[in-house]
């Protein structure tokens, strides 16, 4: 059985599954995938590459992947599916490092472990965004972001636990001062570390250079703005931290291909 995965154009452009058999293909559509592996050991293709996933395991999928499994009698997995262009290429957004591959041997996807004892935090979690996917009322953004954040936060923190005071303190300051410091200097400043060292530090661990993060969470932040709320792109603009609306509109269509009013008419009505 091979389910459609759209492209997930409707209001609210997040999608909800519980799902024990079947195959996964997110080529071509627009679409970020968490999966979370509930039950046991789930043999599994990730673009073709055979392997095993333990259970309580986040995978998170960039689009453009293909993950599939065989199903068992008690296998099952959840799936947290994203419009990518609403929420990035990459949940990892989710905890500042925002970044398409997370290290460039995954090749746009992450494998995230938790321990046993985190099941009920990870249920949870789940239920909870679930209740807010199907609460019938109008999203909060903020809340299923910080949902989401919890859940991904501490095993991100495990695999950069080799410079947790840099890497992982990076991505905090960031997504509490994203509208506030947009150059590199300014959290490598707080962080009492020189910019280049800063850098050399995420090329050692396969991230993009922390420039090119702050791009992109400003870049996410003012989409999430654009499509979730009627502000004008004026008050957006302030919003996220830029101080000149036509600085801000250049920097938008430079790094999306469209005007942040024309990025909203693609959402509106649909």
């Amino acid at each position: 059985m091979q389910p459609e995965i759209e492209s997930l154009y409707s209001y609210p452009y997040i999608h909800y599954i519980d799902y024990k058999e079947g195959v996964f293909d997110t080529q071509e559509v627009s679409s970020a995938i968490l999966i979370w592996n509930a039950k046991c050991s789930l043999k599994c293709s990730i673009n073709s590459h055979e392997m095993v996933i333990p259970s309580n395991t986040i995978i998170l999928l960039d689009k453009g992947n293909v993950f599939s499994f065989q199903k068992n009698d008690i296998s099952q997995i959840k799936i947290i599916e994203f419009n990518a262009e609403v929420f990035s290429n990459s949940l990892v957004f989710a905890c500042g490092f925002i970044n398409k591959s997370c290290r460039r041997d995954f090749k746009k996807y992450t494998l995230l472990f938790f321990e046993n004892e985190q099941m009920s935090f990870i249920t949870n979690t789940f239920s909870e965004v679930q209740n807010l996917l199907s609460s019938g009322l109008l999203l909060d953004i903020k809340k299923l972001n910080a949902v989401i954040c919890r859940l991904l936060q501490n095993a991100l923190k495990e695999k950069f636990v080799s410079d947790p005071n840099y890497i992982n303190c990076f991505g905090e300051l960031l997504n509490k001062q994203f509208n506030i410091f947009h150059n590199v200097s300014d959290y490598a400043l707080q962080l009492g570390i020189e910019p280049k060292n800063l850098l050399r530090l995420f090329q050692k661990s396969g991230l993009k250079n922390p420039s090119e993060i702050i791009k992109e969470k400003l870049l996410l932040e003012s989409k999430k703005l654009i499509v979730y709320t009627d502000k004008s792109m004026r008050e957006i603009c302030f919003e996220v931290g830029f101080y000149d609306p036509a600085y801000f509109s250049r920097f938008f269509k430079k790094h999306t291909g469209v005007t942040a009013q024309h990025f909203r008419e693609q959402y509106v009505n649909i």
